[in-house]
């Protein structure tokens, strides 16, 4: 049998290994949560909320661990994954974000849908510290 947790307030969009013990997802309610896997409990360890518009759609593990989040409020915000505090934060796009790669590098990569139709490319020093 699996184990599961009601995590959110509204629908789950995505998740993201950050280590082989820990998980984050994000929701409908524009909140992200950072989960232990060992052992598996069903109390998160950490929880952000800094997502206007409800949707975060997607999220991405940093090269220095931290974790960098986009929805529908077009922005692209950064967290340390240990207390859910925002590191950074930029309005990214004119439209939601809805999809975030960390390149190789060190770089996002982030790309929208809808009007924008964009892709663009960010160095971690480019998004701005809050």
């Amino acid at each position: 049998m699996p184990k599961f947790w009601v995590a959110h307030a509204s629908q789950v969009s995505c998740l993201k290994l950050l280590s082989v013990n820990r998980l984050v997802s994000g929701g409908f309610d524009g909140k992200l949560y950072v989960w232990n896997l060992i052992p598996i409990t069903p109390a998160s360890v950490s929880n952000f909320s800094g997502h206007s518009n409800g949707t975060v759609n997607c999220v991405e593990k940093l090269n220095n661990g931290n974790v960098v989040s986009g929805g529908s409020d077009q922005y692209l915000r950064v967290w340390n994954p240990s207390d859910g505090s925002s590191v950074a934060s930029i309005q990214a796009h004119s439209s939601t974000i809805l999809s975030l790669k960390t390149l190789n590098n060190g770089y996002i990569a982030s790309g929208s849908a809808s009007t924008d139709n964009t892709i663009k490319i960010w160095t971690p020093g480019s998004i701005m510290i809050e």
